[in-house]
């Protein structure tokens, strides 16, 4: 994992249900893909995966689900 800056492509962002600073970003573009989580607002990042995707949304149970290319799809849970 990486911390400090967003290093990567942010194309998808939803803020992790119940949590008041939790952001999860997500992008997929070549070299600067990625998946990050802030729990500050975004001041500061870490990368949970080096796969990005374009779209990303958090449901009220608290899982996020991820689209990318080729018919990717990925769920994170807490």
């Amino acid at each position: 994992m990486h911390r400090g800056d967003l290093t990567h492509l942010a194309e998808g962002a939803a803020y992790l249900p119940g949590s008041d600073h939790a952001l999860l970003v997500t992008g997929q573009s070549g070299d600067v893909m990625g998946t990050s989580l802030s729990r500050d607002g975004g001041l500061t990042w870490t990368r949970v995966s080096d796969l990005g995707y374009h779209t990303l949304d958090c449901t009220a149970d608290g899982s996020c689900w991820a689209a990318g290319a080729g018919g990717r799809v990925a769920r994170l849970e807490r």
